[in-house]
């Protein structure tokens, strides 16, 4: 029997980028190189004006704004950005035990949205990019848009942590979106939904016994 396609989103779903920012990164560069938080947060707050939306985050361009503002002190976040200590520590617990029991039944892919070359970073550095097929990752500017939408292979499954991106997965034929809600907001109506990927065999098995080959 052909194997099920299951497609991850990285942010919020594998990947905690609150944990990587507020517990790893910010924390190492005031300890190791002496910058105060507030000048962090200055640097975010300006960088973040030359961004249209969140997913356009690029550490380039936030670097390039920190040479700016502090100088010869920003020499050292470079280096301390792309410590994979920080990636690892910043997959949300249940991801490696899921990623081993799907690995073997399913293929597994990604669907993201953002600067392509951080979001590997971010498989890449957390030690995941092995588990997932690569001709079944997109990692796109607007993952909604109607090239990206054609992309996702029928009767894939995809595990989104946006309302949004689930709500347009959920008008297209064949395709079975799950939303996994970390952060206890107010369930969306005829929406599979999860709280954490330990839950996911769980949905993966409804969706076959509602869904006969």
């Amino acid at each position: 029997m052909e194997k099920q396609i299951i497609l991850f989103d990285i942010d919020k779903t594998l990947f905690d980028v609150d944990t990587f920012f507020n517990k790893n990164l910010w924390p190492a560069v005031e300890k190791d190189l002496g910058i105060s938080r507030a000048k962090l947060d200055k640097v975010s707050e300006v960088y973040k004006e030359s961004i249209s939306k969140g997913t356009e985050f690029d550490p380039k361009g936030w670097l390039k704004e920190a040479k700016k503002q502090l100088g010869e002190r920003a020499k050292g976040i470079e280096e301390l950005f792309y410590n994979p200590d920080f990636f690892t520590s910043s997959l949300f617990p249940e991801v490696i035990p899921t990623l081993n029991n799907l690995r073997d039944d399913f293929i597994l892919g990604v669907y993201s949205e953002g600067v392509d070359e951080w979001q590997r970073k971010k498989l890449e550095l957390g030690g995941i990019n092995n588990y997932f097929d690569q001709q079944y990752v997109s990692i796109s500017s607007n993952k909604v848009s109607e090239m990206v939408l054609g992309w996702i292979p029928q009767k894939a499954v995809i595990i989104d942590d946006r309302e949004d991106f689930i709500l347009e997965l959920a008008k297209l034929d064949k395709v079975y979106p799950i939303w996994i809600n970390r952060t206890a907001k107010e369930a969306l109506p005829n929406t599979m939904m999860i709280t954490s990927l330990t839950q996911l065999l769980a949905m993966l098995e409804r969706i076959r016994l509602e869904n006969p080959q």
